[in-house]
């Protein structure tokens, strides 16, 4: 999670500024509305995570938001250069969604993370986790959303490789778990 997030939060931002550049419109405004958009998406998908979770448990949510990320990146990445009504759309669409990944994700996480450990442990694992996140997952999905970048010459098309294999893990690693016996 911490590895596609971090690449999206780091390049998200740039590619369209990018686009909005290239059509010589400034971005002030609509940036604002991006970020207003991200946090009313955290907002509604932070409130709503403690019932999805009771109501499908936490593997399911986990995952069902973790397929929503690829989403997200097809979003950024297969928005047009050109700036129209449906590039924004697909910009502010592209943000509620990462938001609510991310809150999702992470509230499911927390939960399940104090259900697993002992009662004395609880705030040692939280801080590992949030360290594995912003620490090794930010930073490698940074990175390699650089060397994305810099290969194929747009971020656009960083953006399509990065969902395209995302994706084909994801669907690797829910056909292994539908075909485990159940416990």
């Amino acid at each position: 999670m911490g590895y596609t997030l971090g690449f999206a939060d780091n390049f998200c931002y740039m590619n369209m500024r990018q686009i909005f550049e290239k059509n010589e419109e400034p971005i002030g405004q609509f940036f604002t509305i991006c970020r207003m958009c991200l946090c009313i998406g955290g907002i509604v998908s932070w409130f709503f995570a403690g019932s999805l979770t009771k109501r499908f448990g936490s593997e399911l949510v986990m995952f069902a938001a973790l397929f929503c990320m690829p989403i997200c990146l097809f979003l950024y990445g297969g928005i047009s250069q050109e700036l129209n009504f449906w590039t924004k759309c697909g910009f502010l669409l592209a943000e509620s969604i990462r938001s609510g990944v991310y809150a999702i994700l992470w509230s499911t996480a927390t939960v399940r993370l104090n259900k697993l450990c002992p009662t004395n442990m609880k705030s040692t694992m939280q801080s590992l986790m949030d360290c594995t996140y912003k620490g090794f997952g930010h930073t490698s999905g940074a990175f390699v959303g650089g060397i994305l970048c810099k290969r194929h010459g747009t971020m656009s098309e960083a953006f399509m490789v990065m969902s395209r294999g995302l994706l084909s893990f994801l669907i690797t690693i829910g056909a292994v778990l539908y075909t485990l016996p159940p416990k």
